[in-house]
């Protein structure tokens, strides 16, 4: 019997159950998936189905468990981390990982969200920004430090970024060129863009050129020009009357 056959039967059991995840319930195949990922990995089979997200078609891990894997690697001698006042002083997060003496430091700072487009984005980056900047120094010191205890997963906040990068390349038109040219392409013609990252959004909401339509200020139409009038004509002065025209009147008209 194979390792799938063995976990079809468990896998129907538990997708009836209301304690696991809901992201499994009523999908048996889904926490087979997670069974044999979690294999991979070395997580016993429920602990597989709380270790893993999925992102839009893509298995993540959470930051918990990221942290988790790499304590449990037998290398790992440590870690150090900024406390949240320290990040908030310093604006940007630091994070050590000690892998058999080495260390292993990587920052992720405020700007680097801006850039990103994450500061001041609605939800837990508006909520708790400094956690933020925390799980993102920490995953790229873990990454570099054990990616062989990670199997190339990446967390949920990587493979959200992934996604949202996916969405911008595929909403955005297409530019070259020097900055100046990229933001007259996103700014005339079209649509506005859906997704404008950090800096760049502040580029595209300053320039707002002269020619276009949609930016100039309504101007009232001018009435069209009357056509010249030409001046009447003069009308010829009356001909006297000649004697044969004199007689012609009757007699009662004559003068008084």
């Amino acid at each position: 019997m194979t390792i799938f056959e063995k976990m079809q039967p468990f896998a129907e059991y538990l997708s009836q159950s209301m304690t696991i995840p809901q992201r499994y319930q009523r999908k048996p195949a889904d926490i087979v998936t997670a069974f044999l990922k979690g294999q991979e990995l070395g997580l016993a089979p429920i602990a597989s189905l709380e270790a893993f997200n999925m992102i839009q078609g893509t298995s993540c891990l959470t930051a918990d468990f990221f942290l988790a894997l790499i304590q449990s690697h037998p290398a790992y001698d440590g870690h150090e981390e900024n406390t949240f006042s320290e990040i908030e002083k310093a604006g940007k997060a630091t994070c050590t990982f000690i892998r058999k003496g080495k260390r292993y430091t990587r920052e992720f700072s405020i700007k680097d969200a801006q850039r990103r487009g994450h500061w001041g984005k609605r939800g837990i980056w508006t909520t708790d920004p400094w956690r933020m900047l925390q799980i993102r120094a920490r995953t790229f010191a873990g990454r570099d430090a054990f990616s062989d205890a990670l199997k190339g997963f990446t967390t949920e906040d990587e493979a959200r970024d992934i996604h949202d990068l996916r969405v911008a390349e595929t909403s955005q038109p297409t530019v070259t060129g020097t900055r100046v040219e990229q933001v007259a392409a996103l700014t005339t013609g079209g649509d506005d863009p859906k997704v404008v990252e950090g800096e760049f959004e502040v580029a595209v909401k300053a320039s707002k050129p002269a020619d276009d339509k949609r930016h100039r200020e309504p101007v009232a139409k001018k009435a069209p020009a009357k056509p010249a009038q030409k001046p009447p004509a003069k009308k010829a002065p009356p001909k006297p009357r000649g004697t044969e025209q004199a007689n012609l009147l009757p007699p009662n008209k004559g003068l008084a």
